[in-house]
């Protein structure tokens, strides 16, 4: 498996198995203007990584309509500063993802097929809301809606 498929299937876990929560953003405070913006997160508890505590994703939108894959990160816990340091999944070595990934399907599975179909129809009702077409020019969406076809569409 390649790595960018690594990532999609860590974040459709996060995405149906992660607790929601929202916070200020954490740039906030260092703009002069103090912009109070939320942002929220579906976030999962690692306890079985050494190191890794916990994976989440952040969106803009409380409906998470704008996130992606490359919105996933890993948190890891520094043992020599005391902090958390967060990086981007696309940053973290092959080997650590994977044994992220074995530990989140272990823990809550791995039914992906499920995950397509929440999505596309979230996606479905609100093009429905918009009145409009809309161009799918993004890679991960199109991949999305692949993925939905062949599971869902082309079995029927």
């Amino acid at each position: 498996m390649k790595k960018f498929e690594l990532i999609r299937k860590i974040f459709a876990i996060v995405m149906r198995v992660g607790f929601n929560d929202d916070k200020q953003d954490a740039i906030s405070e260092y703009t002069k203007d103090k912009m109070t913006h939320k942002v929220y997160v579906k976030k999962v508890v690692i306890d079985g990584v050494p190191n890794v505590d916990s994976v989440a994703v952040t969106a803009l939108e409380n409906d998470f309509s704008d996130a992606c894959d490359s919105d996933l990160r890993i948190a890891f816990t520094d043992m020599n500063i005391g902090k958390r340091v967060i990086l981007y999944a696309n940053e973290i070595e092959y080997s650590v993802l994977q044994t992220i990934y074995e530990y989140l399907r272990s823990k809550f599975g791995d039914n992906e097929d499920e995950f397509v179909y929440f999505y596309v129809k979230n996606y479905w009702d609100y093009l429905d809301s918009c009145g409009e077409e809309v161009n799918l020019p993004h890679r991960e969406l199109r991949y999305i809606l692949d993925k939905f076809k062949k599971t869902f569409v082309d079995k029927k």
